[in-house]
């Protein structure tokens, strides 16, 4: 996904897009797995409900910063790369976007709207870039993260499983 450009063919973003979802499809199957598997057999549901829940969370927050970094991104370089030529109005409706830039080189001369677009284009072929990149990271961080720390699952302490063995010696007495 890191190799978006305006100058490259689309399906480039399908197929990372693709092997984004296919690399991350059985993490999702292993994670709930984890959650529902370790919880007790009367709070499986409930399990399942905070996974569900936590994983639409995690999903809808990521989109939202992320998205948040493309547009800071996008707006820093299209601010440094645009044509000087421009009045202030098209000039902030360009930083609203790629389709407002579009929208926005609609009524401008053909040199000057070929440069905004080429200038928008490349801002968010960039960002796009450097988000993909972020998120790449992320996911190697977290796969490398998790890895260390469920290589040695914690099986509790001595005193839980003391607890847990029933006396010897005595008999069960019913309770009065």
């Amino acid at each position: 996904m890191t190799q978006a450009a305006p100058d490259r063919p689309h399906w480039i973003v399908v197929v990372g897009g693709a092997f984004a979802v296919l690399g991350l499809s059985p993490t999702t199957v292993l994670t709930v797995d984890l959650v529902v598997g370790s919880a007790p057999e009367e709070r499986a549901g409930s399990a399942a409900a905070l996974s569900e829940t936590s994983g639409e969370l995690g999903v809808a927050l990521g989109i939202a910063v992320m998205g948040t970094i493309l547009t800071a991104l996008y707006r820093s370089t299209l601010t440094d790369t645009m044509p000087g030529r421009l009045d202030t109005a098209v000039r902030d409706s360009a930083l609203d976007g790629l389709p407002a830039a579009q929208h926005a080189a609609e009524a401008l001369p053909p040199n000057l709207a070929d440069a905004l677009l080429a200038a928008a284009r490349d801002a968010f072929s960039s960002s796009f870039n450097t988000v993909a990149l972020v998120c790449a990271t992320l996911a190697l961080a977290l796969a490398l993260m998790t890895t260390l720390w469920l290589r040695h699952p914690r099986t509790g302490d001595s005193n839980d499983t003391a607890a847990k063995q029933p006396n010897q010696g005595t008999q069960d007495q019913p309770a009065p």
